[in-house]
């Protein structure tokens, strides 16, 4: 595990805004890996991360002309990750697969359905 970059123990923001269609996840997918290898995450957490910022994806993206906007802001330890669908109306409603998908491989999950917003965690593990 590589150690993680000095300059990011203060507080860096990296915000994407993509149309809200399944074909774009990989997209944001790619980003979240890329950050989370940057930070020194290690393979297991870099993968759990993919998983739960696709299963985020699988659950904004509607491909209704609609926007999804994946704001991660990253730490030291840890990468907040705060999705949101614009310009939806209905409710967010996450099945239960979907929730433990996302309680597997994220912490800190919190789900606005009326917003639609989905927030969660992901901590880097500690080298043993």
């Amino acid at each position: 595990m590589t150690p993680p970059d000095p300059a990011l123990a203060r507080i860096d923001d990296v915000v994407l805004t993509m149309p809200a269609r399944p074909t774009y996840a990989r997209v944001v997918r790619l980003a979240a890996t890329g950050l989370a290898a940057r930070l020194g995450y290690g393979y297991d957490d870099v993968e759990d991360l993919r998983i739960g910022v696709g299963e985020m994806c699988n659950l904004l993206c509607d491909g209704a002309g609609r926007v999804v906007r994946m704001r991660f802001t990253l730490t030291a330890d840890r990468i907040d990750i705060d999705a949101v669908l614009i310009g939806r109306e209905s409710d967010l409603t996450p099945g239960p697969l979907s929730w433990q998908i996302l309680r597997a491989v994220l912490s800190d999950l919190a789900v606005d359905p009326a917003a639609p917003r989905i927030r969660a965690t992901k901590h880097r593990s500690v080298a043993p």
